[in-house]
């Protein structure tokens, strides 16, 4: 496999953002309709999870703030927001279970795209380059991510456990105990590379616009913020020239587009990002 080992001669940071970027399986999983099946499926509706809106106002956005920082994991507050829901005569194994089934039907459903994978590989190559795959995220995520990264042939190590810096690193929010807007989240991703020195970093993200409408992480002003602070907070922590690849789709309508014209976008937008980005790593 490639990706593995010490890289400490870098000198060009390429950061990738997960959901929405490299992930359209997890965009795709939150739409209304797929939602409501996985819903059901999973056994959340009998709880009377049986409605999207209901998912976010009740579940995501409440906890979100909490669970995306913290090791907990989803799990746990998925479970004390089905409690309060659900019957109280329905036992708490059965909601475990139904949580269980639908953070694994989530994640079985987030996997990386395979138009990355050239990319990714030309990178993981690379002895000039560290790539970071960024995200804010439950921490259930870091595994599933370093599998299907390996299921490209690709080999990542959780940020914390890259004491001596490596090519290929995830950084979530939930492991880092930060969400990327924040400054501690990039010192403890530098802290952790050990790189000798950065003198250019590249952000591929769509900071949010991606995700969910029915979820507080897309509000639009939130995702300017985002966008502003997180690349604020690269300069500064990295002192680095900082270039950025917005990966925004061009459908105007993104809640309106169906599944077909979201895919024709997001297969799109892979071709121009790993051009931008082989021509970025040749300057």
């Amino acid at each position: 496999m490639t990706g593995t080992g010490v890289n400490m001669n870098s000198n060009t940071v390429i950061v990738f953002d997960y959901s929405g970027t490299l992930s359209l399986d997890t965009v795709l999983f939150a739409r209304p309709g797929t939602l409501t099946e996985h819903l059901a499926g999973s056994g959340l509706s009998r709880l009377g999870l049986h409605d999207p809106e209901i998912y976010w106002s009740r579940v995501v956005n409440p906890t979100w703030d909490v669970a995306s920082t913290s090791r907990n994991g989803y799990a746990r507050h998925l479970f004390s927001q089905a409690r309060k829901i659900a019957a109280p005569e329905i036992p708490d194994r059965e909601i475990v279970e139904s949580v269980e089934g639908f953070i694994r039907r989530y994640m079985e459903n987030s996997r990386i795209d395979p138009g990355w994978e050239p990319v990714l590989k030309k990178l993981s190559r690379d002895p000039a380059v560290t790539v970071v795959i960024a995200t804010d995220h439950y921490a259930e995520a870091t595994p599933f991510i370093l599998k299907y990264l390996e299921e490209l042939g690709l080999t990542g190590v959780k940020i914390c456990d890259a004491a001596a810096g490596a090519s290929l690193c995830v950084a979530n929010s939930a492991d880092v105990g930060a969400v990327k807007a924040q400054r501690i989240f990039w010192d403890t991703v530098k802290s952790c590379l050990s790189l000798e020195r950065v003198e250019r970093l590249l952000i591929v993200d769509d900071f949010g616009v991606n995700e969910s409408d029915a979820g507080t992480y897309s509000d639009s002003e939130k995702v300017r913020g985002r966008k502003r602070s997180t690349i604020q907070l690269l300069q500064e922590v990295f002192d680095a020239r900082v270039d950025v690849f917005e990966f925004i789709p061009g459908t105007s309508d993104h809640a309106a587009a169906g599944n077909d014209r979201l895919r024709r976008d997001f297969d799109s937008l892979v071709v121009k990002a790993s051009a931008y980005i082989e021509r970025f790593i040749r300057t």
